[in-house]
């Protein structure tokens, strides 16, 4: 359900949204080993992967969706010095500025990118509609086949 590998100058951490992810479940246990044996020196990036976006500002899939998961893990990849997360789930496409706990980062590089790519290959039509108003920590988001 989660593993790492590494590529290149990358350790991709691959998550999963619908396993338990709270203190002591096999999950937070396992990413909090896995962290710990990353060498920055060898993988300078460190890249999560996870399906349910933890910023998103699409009503269709609020981000009630992953908050669970970004409670419990969050504050994991954030002491790690993160660089990337990776999601998909909303048909759509949005890139944050560097965010953490909920918001914008301060200052922004102890915060983490998340880009949520959930519209290539999409074939269910896009997610509608964002929030009238986007977040401060939302960069771009857009309606477009990845």
């Amino acid at each position: 359900l989660w593993y790492s590998l590494e590529a290149g100058p990358a350790h991709v951490m691959m998550l999963c949204s619908y396993a338990a992810s709270g203190p002591g479940s096999p999950q937070h246990e396992w990413l909090t080993r896995d962290l710990a044996s990353v060498d920055r020196r060898r993988t300078p990036w460190l890249i999560a992967v996870l399906h349910t976006p933890w910023y998103t500002s699409n009503r269709h899939h609020p981000m009630s969706e992953g908050a669970r998961m970004r409670e419990d893990l969050e504050p994991l990849l954030l002491a790690a010095g993160t660089d990337l997360v990776l999601n998909g789930h909303v048909h759509a496409y949005e890139r944050t500025h560097p965010v953490a706990r909920g918001g914008l980062a301060s200052p922004p590089e102890s915060g983490i990118t998340h880009i949520t790519v959930g519209d290539g290959g999409n074939r269910e039509h896009f997610a509608r509609p964002w929030e009238p108003q986007q977040p401060a920590w939302s960069a771009l988001r857009e309606y477009a086949y990845g």
